[in-house]
């Protein structure tokens, strides 16, 4: 993970900023309600509104990872203008299996198929951020990768999950966070980035644009137990 970002001194300086400081208005463009809950548990204060549907296919010979990246932006540029105060946040996330783009199931049988090629075996997770400062700022956006081993689950477990609906709202048709299915057996890179936003991109991203932020204690933050040696865990940790 420290690939992709160097949290900690980033994390130290947005934390000591003098508390008298206003602090700026994040919105958070998604209606993903995982995203809203790292978002809250990370950052005070956060509100979210769900951008108009921007979700479009990917364009001939454009890259997975450029068209997270597009999606990103363009979930962005759709936030309502008049919020020209705010620092907005936006994400996209897609699983890559072998090249093919996997998105979020229709239907138990396609979640089923979903996790039923996915089984044993490695593919990749991309989550595209992009952060805008005001209404007329020009927005930065990055992409981060997550390698991911699923386990080799059964058919009835397989079966149990997709008829329960549990993976019909995520990208690939799985959910990394699901306690009872537990479908991942190991990943390199970001936890958080298969959950669907990676904070220490988020956090890197805030402070390129200068967002004046304060940070919540390490136990607000949803999964940031499963970041193991992530520069965002350690810093957060020094805030208790």
């Amino acid at each position: 993970l420290g690939d992709y970002c160097s949290a900690s001194r980033i994390l130290g300086a947005m934390t000591s900023m003098e508390s008298s400081s206003r602090l700026t208005r994040i919105l958070l463009a998604s209606g993903s309600p995982r995203r809203v809950e790292i978002m809250q548990g990370i950052l005070n204060p956060v509100d979210s509104v769900r951008p108009t549907n921007v979700e479009g296919p990917v364009h001939p010979n454009e890259s997975p990872a450029d068209y997270v990246a597009r999606m990103a932006l363009e979930k962005s540029e759709a936030a309502p203008r008049e919020d020209g105060g705010a620092v907005v946040l936006s994400a996209d996330t897609m699983v890559v299996l072998d090249g093919r783009v996997l998105g979020k199931p229709e239907d138990a049988d396609e979640t089923e198929a979903m996790l039923a090629d996915l089984r044993g075996r490695v593919h990749q997770v991309l989550t595209g951020v992009s952060v805008r400062n005001g209404s007329a700022a020009t927005p930065v956006t990055e992409v981060t990768r997550t390698d991911v081993l699923m386990r080799d689950y059964s058919r009835t477990e397989i079966r149990a999950y997709a008829q329960a609906g549990s993976g019909l709202d995520k990208a690939g048709g799985y959910g990394i966070q699901d306690r009872e299915f537990r479908p991942v057996g190991r990943i390199e890179g970001c936890y958080l980035n298969v959950v669907g936003l990676p904070l220490c991109t988020v956090v890197r991203l805030l402070s390129k644009v200068g967002a004046n932020v304060q940070l919540q204690p390490r136990a607000s933050v949803p999964y940031v137990e499963y970041c193991r040696g992530c520069d965002l865990r350690w810093s957060t940790e020094e805030q208790r």
